[in-house]
Parts: C-alpha cells; sequence; structure tokens
C-alpha cells in the first residue's frame, strides 16, 4: 500500500508542476510554496516507513495536514485542479487508513 502512495505522491509533484509552469503571477511565492507543500507530503510518508506505531502516524498526520494545505493553494490557481483534488483526498484517506491499521495493530 506504501509503495502505490508514494507513486501517488510522485505523480501528484508532478501533476502540481504541469500547473504551475505557465502561472508566472504566482512564481516566488504560491508556486514554490506548492512546491515544498507537495514534497513535504511524500516526505512524511516516506519517512514514516520503518517507524514506530505512533511516531510512524506523528508523520503521517503532517503528511495529512500537508495535504490539506496543499487543497488551499491549488484552489487559489482556479483551473484544471479537479484531477489533483482528487489524487490529494485519495492520498489522504491511505494515510488515514495506514493510521488506523497501526493503531490496530498495537
Amino acid at each position: 500500500m506504501e509503495l502505490r502512495i508514494l507513486q501517488d505522491c510522485e505523480k501528484l509533484f508532478f501533476k502540481l508542476l504541469d500547473l504551475i509552469k505557465d502561472r508566472n503571477e504566482f512564481k516566488y511565492t504560491l508556486n514554490q510554496h506548492a512546491i515544498r507543500t507537495t514534497i513535504s507530503i511524500g516526505s512524511n510518508i516516506a519517512e514514516s516507513q520503518n517507524r514506530k506505531n505512533t511516531e510512524r502516524n506523528r508523520y503521517l498526520d503532517i503528511a495529512i495536514g500537508s495535504c490539506n494545505e496543499l487543497l488551499f493553494q491549488i484552489k487559489l490557481y482556479k483551473t484544471n485542479i479537479n484531477e489533483m483534488i482528487d489524487l490529494i483526498n485519495k492520498i489522504k484517506a491511505t494515510c488515514l487508513n495506514l493510521k488506523k491499521y497501526n493503531s490496530s495493530s498495537v
């Protein structure tokens, strides 16, 4: 499951790059912040691997928070965002499922 979620994170990153490539009005503000947020999602999910359940859930919580942050950021672009919103929600749902699994396996 985690390999797929990391693949989804990579896909999300490249979709974001496609979205912002011609958006110069946000070049040094929103574009850069959205890139950092997207990287944070995948990085925290990757960091959660091979951790104890409590630590793992903390990293997953950070990834979920970053998903919420990115949802807000991409809505500011107002165009071509529906597929990205679906992908972000899929990643969030997978993180929540991983947390549930971690809690039940304690």
